[in-house]
């Protein structure tokens, strides 16, 4: 097995996510790998939403900011408390641009990610970050189905 030394595992705080982050906290144990943990978040541009007043929108974005924080701090806490080195990363943007961003950034050799298994016009209509991320990413991508889907574990090279 390759030997990993970032390891970049996306979460959206959904269940679906535990999967993800115990199987990427595996690979970092075993690998002796630092685990970035990040989560992307988009808010509607102030521009969208006409009529609610600049310090609302303002207070709101913070507080989104604030949550996504704290919720990061508590899985990186978890992580660590499992003896893995972990650090939190909170990117506002798309999520398949923000986590390859991330990757590119942090320079990760693998990216671990789920999938909620949609699939016809659901995927069609609501698009795959998992499958724009494993479409464009330049480190391979490990897949972990939610535990509702019908995928199939995957992993990219």
């Amino acid at each position: 097995m390759k030997t990993f030394e970032r390891i970049v595992a996306a979460t959206d705080f959904t269940p679906a996510s535990r999967p993800v982050l115990d199987e990427a906290e595996r690979i970092a144990r075993e690998c002796g790998a630092q685990l970035l943990i990040v989560h992307a978040y988009r808010v509607p541009a102030a521009a969208e939403l006409a009529q609610v007043p600049v310090g609302v929108y303002e207070d709101f974005l913070g507080a989104v900011r604030a949550a996504g924080e704290q919720r990061l701090a508590t899985l990186v806490a978890q992580a660590r408390s499992r003896g893995i080195d972990a650090r939190p990363l909170l990117r506002e943007g798309f999520a398949d641009e923000e986590i390859l961003n991330a990757a590119r950034q942090e320079r990760a050799d693998l990216i671990v990610m789920g999938t909620h298994g949609r699939r016809g016009v659901s995927r069609m209509l609501m698009g795959s970050v998992a499958w724009q991320v494993v479409a464009r990413s330049a480190c391979p991508v490990m897949t972990v189905p939610s535990e509702h889907s019908s995928a199939t574990r995957s992993a990219r090279a």
